[in-house]
């Protein structure tokens, strides 16, 4: 099943896109641990929070990027079934292969939503309470 999805990941732009969007927001997550182990109190510290919902706020993009290639992909799909006059049903191999990467990029935008997600909770976790 992974085997399946990988290879529909490799021919759809939009899964490269959602994957690029959730591994910068990774790292901005990385970025935000090493600045809180680095120093307690800094500026950076102090503004933590703006960080964090910042990438929450990004974080929620991904989903629906996701959403938007199911809809293409839903869109491409019915492109398909372009039937010939005489009644003939569309190839199913072809169905299949238009309806795989509208699957693939709401998957692809879940789990980076997920991973994210869980990143920026642990962020809020280590975060200490800083006033001033």
């Amino acid at each position: 099943m992974f085997q399946a999805y990988l290879s529909t990941v490799r021919g759809s732009p939009l899964d490269w896109v959602i994957m690029a969007v959730g591994l910068l927001l990774i790292l901005l997550h990385v970025y935000g641990f090493w600045q809180r182990w680095r120093a307690r109190s800094t500026h950076f510290v102090q503004h933590l929070d703006d960080f964090r919902n910042l990438l929450l706020s990004l974080t929620e993009l991904l989903p629906m990027l996701g959403l938007l290639g199911t809809v293409l992909g839903l869109m491409s799909t019915f492109q398909s079934f372009q039937v010939a006059t005489q009644g003939d049903m569309p190839d199913a191999s072809v169905v299949v292969s238009a309806f795989a990467p509208a699957m693939s990029t709401t998957i692809s935008g879940l789990i980076m939503a997920i991973l994210n997600l869980l990143l920026n909770v642990a962020l809020g976790i280590l975060a200490p309470d800083v006033e001033g």
